[in-house]
C-alpha cells in the first residue's frame, strides 16, 4: 500500500513538473482558443478556411460528454472518443507510472488516425451527425 501511494506521488510530482516546463506553451494555446473563439466563433483552422469540419470535430465536446457520463450524446457526436480515450490512458500510464516508452504507442497511433481519417471520410460522404457542423 505504501509503495503504492509513494509511486502515485511520484506520478502527480512528475506530471506537474512537466505541466509547469510547458507553462509557455499552455500559455499560447489558451491564448489562441480565447482569440479564435472570439473572432472566428471556432478554434480549428480548417473549418475557419474551407468552412468544413476537420477529421477530429466534435472529439473535444464527446469527451466532455463520456466525462460527465453522457455516454450516448458522446457516441452520437463522436464514437470514436471511446478509442481515443483509453489510448490516451495508456498512454499516460505508461509515462507517469511505468516511466517508459509506449510498447505499442506509435503503432496504435497510426492505426488509430487511420481510423479517423476513414471515418471522417464516412462522416464526410454520409452526412455529418446534427451539430457538429462549425458554425462560421
Amino acid at each position: 500500500m505504501r509503495e503504492i501511494k509513494k509511486r502515485t506521488q511520484e506520478a502527480c510530482g512528475l506530471l506537474w513538473k512537466e505541466i509547469y516546463q510547458m507553462r509557455k506553451a499552455i500559455l499560447c494555446m489558451l491564448c489562441y482558443i480565447i482569440v479564435t473563439q472570439s473572432v472566428f466563433h471556432t478554434v480549428c483552422p480548417i473549418a475557419y478556411l474551407f468552412h468544413i469540419p476537420c477529421p477530429a470535430c466534435g472529439l473535444t465536446r464527446s469527451a466532455f460528454y463520456v466525462f460527465t457520463f453522457q455516454w450516448h450524446r458522446a457516441w452520437n457526436l463522436h464514437p470514436l472518443i471511446f478509442l481515443w480515450i483509453p489510448y490516451l490512458g495508456y498512454l499516460l500510464w505508461y509515462r507517469y507510472w511505468i516511466r517508459k516508452r509506449p510498447v505499442w504507442g506509435i503503432r496504435m497511433a497510426v492505426i488509430l488516425l487511420a481510423i479517423t481519417l476513414w471515418y471522417y471520410g464516412y462522416r464526410m460522404l454520409c452526412g455529418m451527425p446534427e451539430g457538429i457542423i462549425p458554425v462560421i
